[in-house]
């Protein structure tokens, strides 16, 4: 059994497509069929069934796949902590982070690092908080910078990096512009909210109970929910570091925070590059 054949199993058993985790290894379709092929060779078993365009795991696949995940693991903290011994602070870290944040928290950090540390190639993806949470469970990605959830897993870790308060908000026209509101006057006007499977979305619900509260719009993006509240589409709930002249807090009775921080995989050895960004938080904070 070997690293190659193992990582080829647990990709194609995450996409569910061979040709979809062909393209995620920078591998042809017919390489990764034959390592899965020599895989279930050397265990006498089949690994996969192909349901018309599916690919689904049989028992014995889904048998092989946590000791495989976890044999993964310990190969790649294996390389790390030799890596690590030199001491030398390059390679790649791989993080991924939500647009807000990107765009509100990250450029000075990401400044730092390049400036101490331009040996370091570092890769930056963004999507929601909560599928980049999943994506360095799987270790997709080393670190994430996303708004931290209620309910955390127990195989990641989670630093919180800035409280982040959140301020309801009108454009300068609509009818509770610059004034204090109950959450019955505020419920009376229609509200443009994070999408419903969000972290924010739920937060925001929860300040809220046990009142129902309805949205005329979902978006998972604050930028295009501040344009919306700005041309008097509908009130929401937003970040107060996106608060300026164009939009107005009003005061519901109500108090919303958010916390933002990073999130690791409890059971994978960072690397120096890794633990490296990490400092550059700390450096920005003194």
């Amino acid at each position: 059994m070997e690293f190659s054949q193992l990582l080829a199993f647990v990709n194609v058993a995450a996409c569910a497509s061979f040709s979809a985790a062909s393209e995620k290894l920078h591998l042809t379709q017919p390489a990764v069929s034959k390592r899965i092929a020599n895989l279930e060779c050397q265990l006498s078993c089949r690994l996969f069934d192909r349901v018309g365009h599916k690919v689904l795991l049989t028992e014995a696949g889904k048998t092989l796949l946590p000791h495989a995940r976890q044999l993964l693991v310990e190969w790649q903290n294996t390389q790390k902590a030799l890596e690590n011994l030199s001491g030398s602070i390059s390679g790649t870290c791989r993080v991924v982070t939500s647009h807000h944040i990107g765009l509100h928290h990250l450029p000075a950090i990401l400044q730092n690092m390049a400036q101490q540390h331009p040996q370091v190639d570092l890769h930056l993806a963004f999507t929601e908080s909560e599928a980049a949470g999943k994506l360095v469970e799987q270790g997709e990605y080393d670190i994430a910078v996303i708004t931290l959830p209620v309910q955390t897993a127990p195989i990641l870790t989670y630093h919180t990096l800035w409280a982040d308060p959140m301020s309801f908000v009108v454009g300068s026209a609509h009818p509770l512009a610059g004034k204090s509101c109950s959450i019955t006057d505020l419920l009376a006007f229609p509200a443009v909210l994070p999408a419903a499977n969000t972290v924010t979305r739920r937060i925001i619900e929860q300040a809220f109970a046990p009142h129902e509260l309805k949205a005329k719009l979902s978006i998972d993006n604050l930028e295009t929910i501040k344009m919306l509240v700005r041309i008097g589409f509908a009130w929401s709930c937003l970040p107060k570091t996106m608060l300026d002249t164009s939009v107005h807090a009003i005061d519901a009775g109500l108090v919303v925070n958010r916390r933002l921080g990073w999130v690791t995989h409890a059971q994978r050895t960072m690397s120096n590059a890794t633990m490296a960004f990490m400092r550059c938080f700390n450096r920005q904070a003194d």
